[in-house]
């Protein structure tokens, strides 16, 4: 099923967090790195992810904790900052992504999804998207060098792209844009982007604290 086009870029940037507790984020990373160390690194991706949102005007901005008990902390830290707090769904990455998009796109408002632990991104990434959306594109994806993407975002109802993934594999990505061709989809895509699960993916990313 898809929703009303969207004529402006009248839009929602949502960035899925979780509390940056150590031993509860970047698992993967600490068997590595140490858990404290892990969390602290997932701290400064989350500030940073929030400090390159926070230049863009004239989108609402939502930040969606993964764990309902946090939402407090994560309204008392950065509601002050001019961001909306909601909880994600309990359910798969898919299923809550696709709540997430559809509760926007709901408001008649399009909508552009982030991850908090992406190396690299720009405001300008954000930016680039609105423009995309707001000239006809029906769906944007932003790939990740492990084969997902760390950006997704639509004006229009495609939430077939969320149902059915194997979101463990490298092949994400490719699934995702098959899908879109297969239903005619007008969608772009941007520049790839590294995530950070594991101690490799910091080699090489220019990692300097990103304060």
């Amino acid at each position: 099923m898809r929703g009303r086009k969207k004529t402006n870029c009248s839009t929602t940037v949502i960035v899925f967090a979780r509390k940056p507790q150590v031993g509860k984020v970047k698992t993967r990373l600490a068997k590595n790195v140490g858990a404290e160390f892990a969390s602290q690194i997932y701290f400064t991706l989350l500030q940073r992810t929030i400090a390159q949102v926070s230049k863009i005007r004239q989108v609402r901005k939502v930040l969606m904790p993964s764990n309902r008990r946090h939402t407090r902390w994560f309204r008392r830290n950065y509601s002050r900052l001019g961001w909306s707090v909601r909880p994600q769904i309990v359910g798969d990455l898919g299923e809550r992504m696709e709540k997430a998009v559809m509760f926007e796109l709901a408001q008649d408002r399009s909508v552009i999804l982030i991850g908090s632990d992406v190396i690299g991104h720009q405001a300008k990434d954000i930016e680039i998207v609105c423009d995309w959306l707001a000239n006809g594109t029906d769906v944007v994806l932003g790939p990740a060098l492990d084969g997902g993407y760390w950006l997704v975002a639509m004006r229009s109802e495609f939430f077939n792209i969320f149902r059915g993934m194997r979101w463990s594999q490298s092949n994400v990505f490719e699934v995702t844009v098959e899908r879109l061709e297969r239903e005619n989809c007008r969608f772009q895509v941007l520049a790839p982007r590294q995530d950070v699960d594991r101690a490799q993916d910091l080699l090489g990313s220019g990692w300097r604290g990103y304060n």
